[in-house]
């Protein structure tokens, strides 16, 4: 995972929405070893510098700081396949395609996981508790279920946002 660190602003005149930042006003860090993750989708940065990581097949993981590691916190079964109408198994986009934190989560400890359910043709959006770093298993309350099809691919996605009143969209 790479983060990139705003540089100090040099002033300057304000740019219109279609003008592309200047390249050199950031600067790529590398967070983790290449190997240390598979496909990531989302993340997440606490106030202590901790950073939860989504991948594509399933699995939530945690970069800490303090010790330069990466550790799996958790890991849910997903879809990831397609089959065709003549049983021709691809592979798709589908996968955990969402996750965010609760703007509450430092008190209440939910994480949002939108996911292609493993077995069923539906995404689910599902809130879990996210404790001391571990992917309570059993915690899942599902909240929103879309149902979908799995037989040709199309483009997935799963992003999600919060407003200021706390509304997840």
């Amino acid at each position: 995972a790479t983060s990139c660190k705003q540089k100090s602003s040099s002033g300057g005149s304000a740019s219109s929405d279609t003008t592309r930042p200047d390249p050199n006003r950031f600067t790529p860090v590398a967070l983790t070893p290449d190997d240390a993750l598979d496909e990531p989708m989302n993340f997440e940065v606490l106030k202590s510098g901790k950073v939860y990581i989504s991948e594509r097949k399933g699995a939530l993981k945690v970069f800490d700081p303090l010790t330069k590691a990466v550790t799996e916190v958790g890991s849910i079964a997903v879809n990831t396949k397609y089959t065709s109408k003549d049983g021709r198994v691809t592979e798709a986009e589908e996968g955990l395609n969402g996750f965010s934190l609760d703007p509450k989560f430092e008190e209440n400890h939910w994480a949002y996981l939108y996911y292609a359910h493993p077995t069923e043709k539906k995404f689910v959006l599902g809130r879990w508790e996210l404790l001391n770093d571990k992917l309570v298993q059993g915690s899942e309350k599902v909240m929103l279920a879309i149902p979908t099809q799995r037989e040709v691919c199309c483009h997935t996605g799963g992003g999600m946002t919060w407003d200021n009143s706390g509304n997840l969209f």
